[in-house]
Protein backbone atom coordinates (compact mmCIF):
# COMPACT_ATOMS: atom_id res chain seq x y z
CA UNK A 1 0.00 0.00 0.00
CA UNK A 2 0.75 3.70 -0.55
CA UNK A 3 1.57 5.54 2.58
CA UNK A 4 1.61 8.88 3.27
CA UNK A 5 5.29 10.17 3.81
CA UNK A 6 4.06 13.22 6.41
CA UNK A 7 2.33 10.49 8.38
CA UNK A 8 5.55 8.82 9.14
CA UNK A 9 7.60 10.36 11.97
CA UNK A 10 10.80 10.89 10.05
CA UNK A 11 12.59 11.64 14.19
CA UNK A 12 11.89 8.39 15.20
CA UNK A 13 15.50 5.68 15.04
CA UNK A 14 14.47 3.60 17.47
CA UNK A 15 15.31 0.44 14.60
CA UNK A 16 17.46 2.90 12.58
CA UNK A 17 20.98 0.97 11.47
CA UNK A 18 21.99 3.51 8.90
CA UNK A 19 24.25 6.17 9.80
CA UNK A 20 26.37 8.31 7.03
CA UNK A 21 25.73 5.79 4.86
CA UNK A 22 26.08 7.39 0.93
CA UNK A 23 22.27 7.53 -0.88
CA UNK A 24 22.97 8.91 -3.74
CA UNK A 25 23.56 5.88 -5.83
CA UNK A 26 19.75 4.98 -4.08
CA UNK A 27 18.45 8.00 -4.77
CA UNK A 28 19.13 7.72 -8.55
CA UNK A 29 17.45 3.84 -8.97
CA UNK A 30 14.42 5.29 -7.18
CA UNK A 31 14.65 8.10 -9.97
CA UNK A 32 14.80 5.67 -12.97
CA UNK A 33 13.05 2.66 -12.01
CA UNK A 34 11.28 3.64 -8.87
CA UNK A 35 10.64 1.93 -5.71
CA UNK A 36 11.44 -2.34 -5.85
CA UNK A 37 11.24 -3.29 -1.82
CA UNK A 38 8.67 -1.19 0.00
CA UNK A 39 9.42 0.10 3.56
CA UNK A 40 8.81 -2.02 6.89
CA UNK A 41 6.51 0.22 9.11
CA UNK A 42 5.25 -0.22 12.50
CA UNK A 43 2.03 1.57 13.01
CA UNK A 44 2.03 3.46 16.15
CA UNK A 45 -0.82 4.59 19.03
CA UNK A 46 -1.51 8.12 17.15
CA UNK A 47 -1.89 6.20 14.02
CA UNK A 48 1.55 7.40 12.70
CA UNK A 49 4.02 4.67 11.53
CA UNK A 50 7.83 4.52 12.39
CA UNK A 51 10.38 3.26 10.11
CA UNK A 52 11.45 -0.48 11.37
CA UNK A 53 13.66 -0.91 7.85
CA UNK A 54 13.94 1.17 4.75
CA UNK A 55 15.66 4.47 6.54
CA UNK A 56 17.77 5.14 3.48
CA UNK A 57 14.78 4.44 0.99
CA UNK A 58 12.56 6.78 2.86
CA UNK A 59 15.96 9.42 3.05
CA UNK A 60 16.32 9.40 -0.98
CA UNK A 61 12.31 9.47 -1.10
CA UNK A 62 12.24 12.48 0.51
CA UNK A 63 15.05 14.11 -1.91
CA UNK A 64 13.20 13.75 -4.26
CA UNK A 65 10.60 15.57 -3.23
CA UNK A 66 8.26 12.33 -2.91
CA UNK A 67 5.09 12.62 -0.68
CA UNK A 68 3.78 9.03 -0.51
CA UNK A 69 5.63 5.56 -0.45
CA UNK A 70 5.05 2.19 -0.69
CA UNK A 71 4.92 0.11 2.79
CA UNK A 72 4.25 -2.71 4.51
CA UNK A 73 2.97 -2.06 7.90
CA UNK A 74 2.78 -4.21 10.97
CA UNK A 75 1.71 -3.81 14.39
CA UNK A 76 2.13 -5.79 17.66
CA UNK A 77 3.40 -5.80 21.56
CA UNK A 78 6.29 -4.23 23.05
CA UNK A 79 7.90 -8.00 23.43
CA UNK A 80 7.92 -8.33 18.95
CA UNK A 81 10.26 -5.30 18.56
CA UNK A 82 13.38 -7.21 19.07
CA UNK A 83 12.40 -9.89 16.60
CA UNK A 84 11.50 -6.84 14.36
CA UNK A 85 14.80 -5.45 15.02
CA UNK A 86 16.42 -8.76 14.75
CA UNK A 87 15.52 -9.69 11.31
CA UNK A 88 16.25 -6.34 10.30
CA UNK A 89 19.94 -6.61 11.78
CA UNK A 90 20.67 -9.59 9.65
CA UNK A 91 18.93 -8.69 6.39
CA UNK A 92 21.07 -5.25 6.07
CA UNK A 93 24.19 -7.52 7.09
CA UNK A 94 23.57 -10.04 4.22
CA UNK A 95 23.39 -6.50 1.70
CA UNK A 96 26.68 -4.64 3.40
CA UNK A 97 29.13 -3.94 5.06
CA UNK A 98 28.22 -1.96 8.47
CA UNK A 99 30.88 1.28 9.59
CA UNK A 100 31.68 1.09 12.77
CA UNK A 101 29.45 4.09 13.90
CA UNK A 102 26.40 1.50 12.82
CA UNK A 103 28.22 -1.09 14.86
CA UNK A 104 28.09 1.22 17.76
CA UNK A 105 24.30 2.41 17.71
CA UNK A 106 23.53 -1.33 17.24
CA UNK A 107 24.98 -2.28 20.13
CA UNK A 108 23.63 0.45 22.52
CA UNK A 109 20.23 -0.25 21.35
CA UNK A 110 20.78 -4.22 21.95
CA UNK A 111 21.98 -3.25 25.44
CA UNK A 112 19.56 0.05 26.04
CA UNK A 113 16.58 -0.52 24.30
CA UNK A 114 16.15 -4.52 24.06
CA UNK A 115 18.45 -4.84 27.55
CA UNK A 116 20.04 -7.62 26.14
CA UNK A 117 22.80 -8.89 29.26
CA UNK A 118 26.51 -7.98 28.00
CA UNK A 119 27.78 -11.15 28.36
CA UNK A 120 25.35 -12.22 25.90
CA UNK A 121 26.50 -8.98 23.44
CA UNK A 122 30.03 -10.21 24.09
CA UNK A 123 29.45 -13.74 22.91
CA UNK A 124 27.00 -13.60 20.52
CA UNK A 125 26.33 -10.12 18.94
CA UNK A 126 30.11 -9.00 18.47
CA UNK A 127 30.62 -11.55 16.45
CA UNK A 128 27.42 -10.77 14.55
CA UNK A 129 28.85 -7.62 14.00
CA UNK A 130 32.19 -8.97 13.37
CA UNK A 131 33.93 -8.05 15.91
CA UNK A 132 36.69 -9.51 17.91
CA UNK A 133 34.78 -10.55 21.46
CA UNK A 134 36.75 -7.73 23.24
CA UNK A 135 35.16 -6.27 26.49
CA UNK A 136 37.77 -3.40 25.93
CA UNK A 137 36.06 -2.52 22.22
CA UNK A 138 32.98 -3.29 23.40
CA UNK A 139 33.39 -0.28 25.48
CA UNK A 140 35.29 2.09 23.03
CA UNK A 141 32.58 1.33 20.79
CA UNK A 142 29.64 2.24 23.33
CA UNK A 143 31.05 5.56 23.67
CA UNK A 144 30.99 6.72 20.12
CA UNK A 145 26.96 7.33 20.11
CA UNK A 146 27.53 10.43 22.66
CA UNK A 147 30.22 11.66 20.16
CA UNK A 148 29.93 14.91 18.00
CA UNK A 149 28.36 14.05 14.76
CA UNK A 150 31.43 15.53 13.07
CA UNK A 151 33.33 13.01 14.86
CA UNK A 152 30.81 10.05 14.37
CA UNK A 153 30.72 10.78 10.44
CA UNK A 154 35.05 10.63 10.24
CA UNK A 155 34.64 7.48 11.99
CA UNK A 156 31.56 5.95 9.49
CA UNK A 157 34.25 7.36 6.84
CA UNK A 158 37.16 5.33 7.90
CA UNK A 159 38.81 9.13 8.20
CA UNK A 160 39.85 8.64 11.92
CA UNK A 161 42.20 5.27 12.79
CA UNK A 162 40.84 2.87 14.88
CA UNK A 163 43.85 3.13 16.90
CA UNK A 164 42.68 6.11 18.27
CA UNK A 165 39.24 4.90 19.31
CA UNK A 166 40.20 3.83 23.12
CA UNK A 167 41.05 7.45 23.56
CA UNK A 168 38.58 9.34 22.50
CA UNK A 169 35.49 9.12 25.15
CA UNK A 170 38.61 10.73 27.70
CA UNK A 171 38.57 13.78 25.15
CA UNK A 172 35.73 16.43 25.83
CA UNK A 173 34.10 17.28 23.04
CA UNK A 174 35.67 20.40 21.41
CA UNK A 175 39.00 18.53 21.45
CA UNK A 176 37.74 15.66 19.36
CA UNK A 177 35.80 17.92 16.53
CA UNK A 178 39.34 19.82 16.53
CA UNK A 179 41.21 16.73 16.65
CA UNK A 180 39.45 15.81 13.56
CA UNK A 181 39.56 18.78 12.26
CA UNK A 182 43.65 19.41 12.50
CA UNK A 183 43.62 15.46 10.75
CA UNK A 184 41.03 16.62 8.23
CA UNK A 185 42.86 19.55 7.00
CA UNK A 186 46.36 17.96 6.94
CA UNK A 187 44.73 14.45 4.91
CA UNK A 188 46.79 12.50 7.86
CA UNK A 189 47.02 8.69 7.21
CA UNK A 190 46.61 6.50 10.04
CA UNK A 191 50.22 6.09 11.37
CA UNK A 192 50.68 9.66 11.20
CA UNK A 193 47.43 9.79 13.12
CA UNK A 194 48.39 8.00 15.98
CA UNK A 195 51.91 9.54 16.24
CA UNK A 196 50.42 13.30 15.88
CA UNK A 197 47.91 12.18 18.68
CA UNK A 198 50.65 10.69 20.68
CA UNK A 199 52.67 14.08 20.91
CA UNK A 200 49.79 16.27 21.14
CA UNK A 201 48.42 13.99 24.01
CA UNK A 202 52.21 14.39 25.81
CA UNK A 203 52.38 17.82 25.77
CA UNK A 204 48.49 18.54 26.49
CA UNK A 205 48.93 16.60 29.87
CA UNK A 206 52.34 18.33 30.49
CA UNK A 207 50.90 21.61 30.03
CA UNK A 208 47.89 20.92 31.54
CA UNK A 209 45.62 21.99 28.58
CA UNK A 210 42.57 20.61 26.47
CA UNK A 211 43.50 19.23 23.50
CA UNK A 212 41.42 22.08 21.59
CA UNK A 213 43.22 25.00 23.50
CA UNK A 214 46.59 22.95 22.12
CA UNK A 215 45.68 23.05 18.61
CA UNK A 216 44.36 26.66 18.98
CA UNK A 217 47.71 28.05 19.14
CA UNK A 218 49.14 30.82 17.18
CA UNK A 219 52.09 28.32 16.22
CA UNK A 220 49.74 25.56 14.59
CA UNK A 221 47.47 28.20 12.86
CA UNK A 222 50.71 30.06 11.20
CA UNK A 223 51.63 26.91 10.07
CA UNK A 224 48.59 25.90 8.72
CA UNK A 225 47.65 28.61 7.04
CA UNK A 226 50.92 29.12 5.20
CA UNK A 227 49.31 29.07 1.69
CA UNK A 228 53.35 28.58 -0.08
CA UNK A 229 53.73 25.46 1.44
CA UNK A 230 52.66 22.10 0.32
CA UNK A 231 50.51 19.60 2.79
CA UNK A 232 53.33 17.55 2.85
CA UNK A 233 55.74 20.56 3.84
CA UNK A 234 53.06 21.64 6.82
CA UNK A 235 53.10 17.97 8.48
CA UNK A 236 56.34 17.91 8.28
CA UNK A 237 56.93 21.61 9.96
CA UNK A 238 54.10 20.40 12.35
CA UNK A 239 56.07 17.29 13.23
CA UNK A 240 59.39 19.03 13.76
CA UNK A 241 57.25 21.31 16.21
CA UNK A 242 55.19 19.16 18.21
CA UNK A 243 58.21 16.93 18.64
CA UNK A 244 60.29 20.17 19.91
CA UNK A 245 57.32 20.87 22.57
CA UNK A 246 57.23 17.12 23.67
CA UNK A 247 60.81 16.59 23.75
CA UNK A 248 62.89 20.11 24.07
CA UNK A 249 66.28 18.63 24.87
CA UNK A 250 66.31 15.82 22.50
CA UNK A 251 65.19 18.06 19.89
CA UNK A 252 67.57 20.53 20.02
CA UNK A 253 70.41 17.91 20.52
CA UNK A 254 69.24 17.01 17.29
CA UNK A 255 68.75 20.07 15.30
CA UNK A 256 72.36 21.05 16.51
CA UNK A 257 73.44 17.39 15.14
CA UNK A 258 72.37 17.52 11.84
CA UNK A 259 73.75 21.04 11.61
CA UNK A 260 77.35 19.56 12.81
CA UNK A 261 76.18 17.13 9.63
CA UNK A 262 75.67 19.57 6.63
CA UNK A 263 78.65 21.57 8.25
CA UNK A 264 81.08 18.77 7.51
CA UNK A 265 79.70 18.74 3.96
CA UNK A 266 79.88 14.97 3.67
CA UNK A 267 79.18 13.54 -0.11
CA UNK A 268 76.11 11.23 -0.44
CA UNK A 269 77.85 8.00 -0.56
CA UNK A 270 79.01 9.01 3.30
CA UNK A 271 76.48 8.99 6.46
CA UNK A 272 77.32 10.37 10.09
CA UNK A 273 74.39 8.86 12.60
CA UNK A 274 73.45 9.38 16.05
CA UNK A 275 72.91 6.70 18.77
CA UNK A 276 69.34 6.47 18.87
CA UNK A 277 67.57 9.00 20.75
CA UNK A 278 71.19 10.13 22.00
CA UNK A 279 70.78 7.54 24.57
CA UNK A 280 74.02 5.58 23.32
CA UNK A 281 77.77 6.54 23.30
CA UNK A 282 78.74 5.77 19.88
CA UNK A 283 78.17 7.46 16.45
CA UNK A 284 77.93 5.25 13.42
CA UNK A 285 79.20 5.93 10.13
CA UNK A 286 78.55 4.30 6.91
CA UNK A 287 80.09 4.40 3.36
CA UNK A 288 79.47 2.90 0.19
CA UNK A 289 82.24 2.40 -2.83
CA UNK A 290 81.96 0.27 -6.00
CA UNK A 291 85.60 0.44 -6.58
CA UNK A 292 89.19 1.05 -4.94
CA UNK A 293 89.17 4.70 -6.50
CA UNK A 294 85.83 5.15 -4.61
CA UNK A 295 86.89 3.67 -1.64
CA UNK A 296 90.31 6.09 -1.72
CA UNK A 297 87.91 9.20 -2.32
CA UNK A 298 85.92 8.41 0.77
CA UNK A 299 89.17 7.47 3.00
CA UNK A 300 90.80 11.09 1.73
CA UNK A 301 87.35 13.08 2.35
CA UNK A 302 87.18 11.36 5.96
CA UNK A 303 90.72 12.69 6.67
CA UNK A 304 89.97 16.09 5.38
CA UNK A 305 87.07 16.24 7.90
CA UNK A 306 89.29 14.95 10.63
CA UNK A 307 92.08 17.64 9.74
CA UNK A 308 89.09 20.54 9.47
CA UNK A 309 89.00 20.21 13.77
CA UNK A 310 85.09 20.26 12.63
CA UNK A 311 84.70 16.64 14.41
CA UNK A 312 85.27 18.26 17.35
CA UNK A 313 81.76 19.77 17.53
CA UNK A 314 80.22 16.28 17.81
CA UNK A 315 82.98 15.80 21.09
CA UNK A 316 81.18 18.99 22.53
CA UNK A 317 77.77 17.98 21.38
CA UNK A 318 78.29 14.55 23.30
CA UNK A 319 79.81 16.12 26.37
CA UNK A 320 76.59 18.77 26.82
CA UNK A 321 74.35 15.93 26.01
Amino acid sequence: MNIPIKSIDTTEDFYRMSYFSGISALRNSLQEVGQVQPLWLEVLEDERFRVISGFRRLEAALGLGWQDIEAETISGTPEQRFDWFRKTLFENLSLRSFNWVEKAFVLRKLKNQFHVPEEEILKNWLPTLQIGQNRKWLHWLSAIPNYETEVQEAIATDSLTFDLFEFLSALDGKSRVALVRFFQTLNLGKNRQKEFFALLRDVALRERISMATLLDKKEIKTILQTESSSLGQKTQRLRELFRGWRYPHLFQTEKRFHQIVRDLRLPPVIQLKPPQNFEGDKFRLEFMFRTGKDFAAVVTKLQDVVASGKMNELDRLWEEN
